[in-house]
């Protein structure tokens, strides 16, 4: 995620600078008489705007599945069990969402400011990314290799609740 982030700060920059000496250039000569740097200085700022859309669109795609704390797949996933939970008439929650801020500092770890989880660290997360907390407790990851294992095709799931 930061370096979504990183990527729309610096085409966007690119951005405001071509367009400001561009539009300016404009003002100063007939548009009519562009010779080939520029337009091929339009055709850099063109592009750098579709990467700023593109970015932008992913950008908010990626906050929210961190504000909920999920993955894409489980996004699709939790899609399915929150429609099939939407028709027998009971609501449902995605099992990893705790919240706002403990999503946020479940990916990031505990920082004084927002500004801080931007910024490279050493510091060691607080999940050692075998055992989460979920809306029904304290989970862990069955297979923690991360390999499937043949008999793990006709499992339900990696994750058990602990204590169940």
């Amino acid at each position: 995620m930061n370096m979504l982030i990183y990527i729309f700060l610096a085409t966007s920059h690119i951005c405001l600078i071509i367009a400001a000496h561009y539009f300016g250039y404009l003002k100063a000569h007939n548009p009519q008489n562009l010779h080939a740097i520029e337009k091929t200085i339009m055709w850099v700022h063109t592009l750098c705007l579709v990467l700023v859309i593109m970015i932008t669109i992913f950008n908010v795609w990626n906050g929210y599945l961190l504000f909920t704390n999920q993955t894409v797949i489980e996004f699709y996933g939790n899609r399915q069990s929150a429609s099939d939970a939407k028709r027998g008439g009971r609501s449902w929650k995605p099992p990893f969402n705790l919240g706002f801020f403990s999503n946020i500092q479940q990916v990031y770890g505990h920082y004084p400011s927002i500004w801080m989880m931007l910024m490279p660290t050493t510091e060691l997360l607080s999940s050692n990314g075998h055992e989460y907390t979920t809306i029904f407790g304290p989970a862990t990851v069955t297979n923690p290799t991360g390999q499937r294992q043949p008999d793990d095709y006709e499992s339900d799931s990696d994750v058990r609740i602990v204590g169940q």
